[in-house]
């Protein structure tokens, strides 16, 4: 006789005999007892005849799950979780391994070492109902043999750790639009995938409990586009999308909660346009633009929790313009600008009051000419080198030089390195009557002041 499990709640208690004696059980037990064997299967290549693998440890909800494995080969074994397992075959080869799960428990491994992961050649069949989690951290990471991988049910349990599950897998060049519905964790999880060219079809991809995706895309160089993130718990976009070379659009999503987003744009070097993006939640910031092909921002920067901006747009060589950008409880600006080759101009916006380090903060700018009076009219205490190559190789005109000259003086610090050297910067011969009685006054207070 069939039964309905459907009529069963998890919460629910049942009698159940066996050899006259009553056993007690919840619903969510029964219906784990009624579960039919679910199977994997996959192709490895050996070519020393030998496997590792690892079924994953500690984790409740594996302890005491039993599975059944065929090595191809003739010969299986049963075994329980958590567990290691050595196999030898009798020549080197491909092999086909099926893994049969009892009760259609949840079921993870992976191969216990670097050179174990890289024997995975395909992933030929899984059950519909396999129970892949609630962990798929490192399952194929290193995996790099692999070409294609199948659309896998990974939505039966919640709080899943994608961490690492792809990492390295360097022959996919495409990916299955999986349900991210349960998923709490995916940090480095497609890691160097480097011939992978599209992540997913959907237009928006939802990931409603997911907190962290840092470096989850990290050196995905052939990745074109990414869709629309629904994001709404999200902490971390850190290094996400690092080195992603041919990525050309970010499209707009909800990054309310995103605290951590050092190095998020590093290295996109096709990545002209950085949508309205929302970083008001922002508290770290070092080398999110660094080297980004970036020219422009179609919003403003709401940096307002952030201290240290240090790397934020270094060698952004193509930015045309800057953007409104709240430094207003900046500390650290060292190199915020280095190398921004294109800049001609630093908007009187930029809040430097509580700066402290401004070392290379504009150096290499080659192009930038007007810098606005009275920005460092109030700092916080500085440091014999917070202006040493700040402003080098710019390319400052006499009023400009003016500018940080008088707003240094009425900062009224002393014993301090600055730059104003380089081959573009206005010579001391042209600098205006101001610029040079402030230029007296800083020598007087112990003032190095380096100039063309």
């Amino acid at each position: 006789m069939a039964i309905d499990t459907s009529l069963i709640q998890d919460t629910d208690w049942l009698a159940c005999t066996d050899g006259g004696i009553t056993y007690k059980v919840s619903g969510a037990e029964f219906k784990k007892l009624l579960k039919e064997p679910t199977t994997y299967e996959f192709t490895i290549n050996t070519t020393n005849r030998e496997l590792n693998l690892k079924t994953q440890q500690d984790i409740d909800e594996y302890v005491g799950q039993s599975f059944t494995i065929d090595w191809g080969d003739g010969s299986t074994e049963t075994l329980v979780q958590p567990t290691t397992i050595n196999h030898r075959w009798s020549a080197n080869g491909e092999w086909n391994i099926k893994i049969t799960v009892n009760k259609g428990g949840p079921f993870s491994l992976f191969g216990a070492f670097a050179g174990d992961q890289a024997k995975w050649v395909s992933i030929d069949n899984t059950s519909s109902e396999f129970n892949w989690g609630p962990t798929l951290e490192k399952s194929w990471y290193g995996c790099n043999q692999l070409t294609s991988f199948p659309l896998i049910d990974i939505a039966s349990n919640s709080g899943l750790s994608l961490n690492y599950a792809w990492n390295g897998c360097s022959g996919l060049t495409s990916f299955p639009d999986l349900d991210y519905s349960s998923v709490e964790r995916m940090s480095y999880a497609w890691q160097n995938c480097t011939e992978l060219v599209t992540w997913n079809s959907n237009a928006t991809v939802n990931l409603p409990e997911c907190v962290s995706l840092g470096a989850a895309w990290w050196g995905c160089s052939k990745l074109t586009s990414i869709p629309s993130l629904n994001i709404p718990k999200a902490t971390s976009l850190w290094y996400a999308f690092y080195s992603c070379q041919a990525l050309t659009l970010i499209p707009l999503m909800d990054t309310s909660n995103i605290t951590l987003w050092d190095g998020t744009f590093n290295n996109c070097q096709n990545l002209e346009t950085i949508p309205a993006l929302d970083f008001s939640s922002a508290t770290s910031v070092t080398n999110t633009f660094t080297s980004c092909g970036v020219k422009t921002f179609d919003g403003p920067l709401e940096f307002g929790n952030v201290t240290t901006f240090e790397n934020l747009f270094i060698r952004c060589e193509e930015l045309l313009a800057l953007p409104y950008i709240d430094t207003s409880s900046g500390i650290n600006f060292k190199e915020m600008f280095h190398f921004c080759r294109k800049i001609t101009t630093i908007p009187a916006s930029l809040d430097f009051s509580k700066g402290t380090n401004f070392n290379e903060t504009f150096a290499d700018c080659n192009a930038l000419t007007d810098f606005p009076p009275n920005m460092f009219d109030v700092t916080g205490t500085l440091l014999g080198n917070s202006f040493s190559r700040a402003f080098a190789g710019c390319s400052l005109t006499p009023i400009s030089v003016e500018n940080v000259l008088v707003s240094l003086d009425t900062n009224g610090q002393s014993n301090i390195t600055l730059s104003l050297d380089g081959p573009n910067n206005s010579p001391k011969s042209t600098w205006t009557a101001a610029a040079n009685t402030a230029y007296d006054n800083l020598i007087a207070k112990g003032w190095t002041i380096l100039h063309s």
